[in-house]
């Protein structure tokens, strides 16, 4: 029963970001010292402002005793006596569904006067005499009376009960449009006092409602922005596997990036794909669903309804183009606008939030997702562009954004992973391979594995007769001791990134040991090119004359792989060369640890799996089937594919009893290397606690504690067994050598 939701909540397999600002309210709430404020919201629309306080409400409900909370949301065009009415009915209900923990109660449909009488027929007669008062002062018409006295009702219902009552006000803000006398002044006055009384929550979409206006100032603002990117990729990675959409996790990232972690935009933008069949796999895929969202879609038919008291196209389009705040005069003489027309159109906006007034001017403060819609509905009614018109003006700006951010990122990652490469030579040996790019692809050729990015097959291509013995030799690095880019010691100069690296041969720390390796970094995913290599060589041999060293090392690292032509003319020049594919392989290769047989032949890329097990019996099995299929595939023999699979189930059971995370679905990673099958297990990012998974002792029988013990045991099973920090918890590894650690006076490689 504690996870039902007596108001409506999305499922928690949708909801991301928000527990820790759920249990920081939560906490404030059951305080019974009333030691913290009451707390303001303030979020633009569509965040999960909602949401929040109604899982707020929800975990008050199931598991607490000191407060009763009370959820109201404010509605939109009511009077004073509709509101008083409908606000006094929730109090009543919730009251009556805490006290009883029945929470149908509380979505019980009745009219005023019927539940008067099931309050009288339970005797519960202080409740009925609010009730009767109230359509006392409908009978007379008297809003005064009937909002002053639902706004008591609250503290009244605290002191009959002997229990606080914690208010949950949704839009907050909307109190403002429902007035009670002829003044029009609105009823959010009525409710300080309420709020002073003790903790409450309340949420507000617009800046007209200052919060220190609110319980004499003391309450605590919270600006609830979009989801944070990682958040906002998990959240839509979920949403994508469980409606079947493809996708690409970076153009996830650019795709939330856009949207600003918006949870409504984010959903549509998957549910368009789901119901087109697409998948998010590339910026093109990204840019048609995001403009048809947009401009006739889903998202668009939620921002026509919202902007439908906007009564000037001309001003909304001019407050989202201003670069700064601009003052209302110069609103008034640019569209020859009277006051009157100019503050329709100003507090339009400002009541949705998307616009902020200070000292006489206004400013912009909307989302991206806005901008592009004002612009379509403003290009399209205002200055009669045609629909297609404007829908390619906006794919073509997506597409250029996206292209720029994505190789940034490309070659921000790419550059990271070498410089990390670099400082970890420290003299190992690595297989020849892994630095001449050409040998490496014909490898993967001849095991019929396929080509590299680049690099396609040729079907006479007879090796230099040096090139196999030269590749397959092991390859000792030197020592670096220091890695940086080349950019400062370059003038004028285009082409690929280099990079300067430091180091020494031999482990001898003196000048005749001292070496210089300069990298050549091309991250676009075309493949590096004989341009590219001149260049390369070309500036290279420049950079060379700034060193005293006897002994410079030339490569050439790139994404894209490399053409036959370049790579030959590397090879020829004595200059290494490595795809992404080998670097990668490369670090993995420099992480094994020491005694691991490392090989030339087998170096293929490591082959990754994903299983997601939800919270159910014997998920756990699941996992270990996936296990052993995967094992089994590469080569474990009988005894270590049933350690890997109890180890696992160990792992699994301890994920799902320890995890922090209420939707406790366990995320798996199985990693297949040439050398060792690695497993991650997480929940949700969230992790579990590690202390809890140390023994804990003896009981008085002298017999070890039950709990704890599971990692003992998977340290047992595995070759490796280890946590790593993740935002927000912790993952645990499991490891599991196909090529065993020799053990000392015992050469055997191999199982």
């Amino acid at each position: 029963m504690k996870d039902r939701s007596i108001f409506n909540t999305c499922p928690d397999s949708e909801f991301f970001g928000r527990s820790s600002l759920i249990d920081h309210m939560v906490a404030s709430a059951s305080d019974p010292d009333h030691r913290h404020p009451g707390i303001i919201l303030s979020a633009k629309r569509w965040t999960g402002k909602t949401e929040v306080l109604r899982r707020v409400h929800r975990e008050l409900f199931w598991t607490n005793s000191r407060v009763i909370p009370v959820y109201y949301q404010f509605k939109d065009s009511v009077s004073a006596e509709e509101f008083a009415e409908d606000y006094i009915k929730e109090v009543v209900k919730q009251y009556l569904s805490f006290t009883r923990r029945d929470p149908s109660m509380a979505t019980l449909q009745a009219t005023a006067g019927g539940l008067e009488r099931l309050l009288l027929d339970n005797d519960q007669l202080d409740l009925a005499a609010f009730v009767s008062r109230h359509l006392e002062a409908r009978r007379a018409s008297d809003s005064r009376a009937a909002i002053k006295n639902a706004a008591s009702m609250p503290a009244s219902v605290a002191k009959i009960s002997g229990i606080n009552v914690y208010l949950i006000l949704d839009d907050l803000d909307k109190s403002r449009e429902i007035g009670f006398d002829s003044k029009g002044r609105g009823i959010t006055g009525e409710f300080s006092e309420a709020l002073s009384m003790g903790p409450f929550a309340a949420s507000v979409s617009s800046t007209t409602l200052p919060p220190e206006g609110l319980a004499g100032g003391y309450v605590e603002t919270m600006d609830l922005k979009g989801l944070s990117p990682g958040d906002a990729s998990q959240m839509m990675a979920e949403l994508c596997r469980a409606w079947g959409v493809g996708f690409d996790a970076e153009i996830l990232g650019l795709a939330a990036e856009r949207l600003e972690g918006n949870p409504m935009y984010m959903k549509n933008i998957i549910w368009a794909a789901h119901r087109k069949g697409e998948g998010l796999t590339g910026l093109k895929n990204l840019a048609g669903l995001y403009v048809e969202a947009v401009t006739t879609g889903s998202i668009s038919s939620v921002l026509r309804s919202a902007l439908k008291g906007v009564v000037d196209l001309r001003v909304l389009r001019a407050c989202v183009k201003s670069e700064g705040p601009v003052t209302r005069e110069r609103l008034m003489e640019r569209f020859r606008l009277n006051e009157a027309a100019l503050s329709a159109t100003l507090d339009a906006l400002a009541s949705m939030n998307l616009l902020e007034f200070d000292l006489g001017t206004v400013a912009w403060k909307g989302d991206r997702v806005t901008e592009d819609f004002i612009e379509y509905i403003y290009s399209t009614g205002v200055k009669g562009k045609s629909p297609e018109e404007v829908k390619t003006w906006l794919v073509r700006d997506i597409l250029k954004e996206g292209f720029v951010r994505t190789s940034d990122n490309l070659r921000t990652r790419l550059a990271e992973e070498l410089a990390a490469a670099l400082k970890s030579f420290d003299g190992q040996t690595v297989p020849g391979l892994l630095l001449r790019h050409g040998a490496f692809a014909r490898t993967l050729r001849s095991d019929d594995k396929g080509s590299l990015p680049g690099h396609p097959p040729q079907p006479h291509h007879p090796p230099q007769p040096h090139q196999p013995t030269q590749a397959h030799q092991g390859v000792t690095l030197p020592c670096i001791t220091g890695c940086f880019d080349a950019a400062g010691m370059e003038k004028n100069e285009t082409g690929p990134r280099i990079l300067i690296a430091h180091g020494f041969h031999n482990r001898r720390y003196d000048s005749g040991s001292e070496v210089v390796w300069l990298v050549g970094v091309k991250d676009s995913a075309a493949p590096v090119n004989m341009g590219d290599v001149e260049n390369f060589i070309r500036r290279a041999s420049i950079l060379v004359d700034g060193f005293r060293t006897a002994r410079v090392v030339k490569w050439m690292v790139a994404r894209g792989g490399f053409s036959e032509e370049a790579a030959e003319r590397l090879d020829r020049d004595g200059v290494y060369s490595t795809a992404a594919e080998q670097l990668s392989l490369l670090r993995k290769n420099l992480a094994a640890p020491t005694g691991v047989k490392k090989t030339a032949t087998g170096l293929l890329p490591d082959k990754e799996f994903e299983v997601v097990l939800p919270a159910s019996k014997k998920a756990e099995l699941v996992a270990a089937r996936a296990a052993g299929e995967i094992s089994t595939e590469m080569g474990f023999d009988e005894e270590a594919i049933g350690q890997i699979k109890a180890a696992l189930v160990e792992a699994c059971i301890n994920a799902f009893e320890h995890s922090k995370d209420r939707s406790t679905r366990v995320h798996l990673r199985f990693v297949a290397a040439a050398d060792r099958l690695t497993v991650y297990v997480s929940n949700a990012g969230i992790g579990f606690d590690e202390t809890l998974l140390k023994p804990t002792g003896r009981d008085q029988g002298g017999l070890p504690h039950k709990r704890g013990w599971g990692m003992e045991l998977m340290k047992g099973l595995m070759d490796e067994v280890r946590f790593e920090r993740l935002d927000g918890g912790t993952r645990i590894v499991l490891v599991k050598y196909l090529i065993k650690k020799p053990e000392e006076g015992d050469e055997r490689g191999a199982r």
